[in-house]
């Protein structure tokens, strides 16, 4: 990757309430890609658990959006529902994804009941 000059910045930052985590890389998504993702963003928060996600976007595309599901499963059985809390964008060299995550939050880091149900 070094000798095709293509990189991979990771960034954390505590910002008042929030920590916030930012993955820069140089490989340009296209506008379709960045539609899809963000799609697929929007319709992971209204998901209940990993079984109805899996039953809605599983399709036979790259990237169907089980790891943005899972992403969004967890920070939601973290207590975190502002759904601004996971975005990708694009400039016209970067692709940039962020994750803000409430730590700050009353009871923050305490396991969602399902969670301890589960176990």
């Amino acid at each position: 990757l070094e000798e095709q000059n293509i990189y991979v910045k990771f960034s954390f930052h505590a910002r008042g309430e929030n920590l916030n985590i930012t993955i820069i890389n140089n490989t340009v998504l296209s506008r379709e890609e960045e539609d899809r993702i963000n799609d697929k963003i929007h319709h992971a928060w209204q998901f209940k658990s990993m079984a109805d996600a899996m039953s809605e976007i599983l399709d036979d595309t790259e990237g169907a959006g089980l790891g943005i599901a899972s992403i969004i499963m967890m920070l939601k059985n973290m207590g975190v529902s502002d759904r601004d809390s996971l975005s990708v964008k694009k400039t016209p060299s970067e692709t940039h994804s962020m994750i803000r995550i409430p730590y700050k939050k009353p009871g923050f880091g305490k396991p969602n009941p399902s969670i301890i149900e589960e176990l």
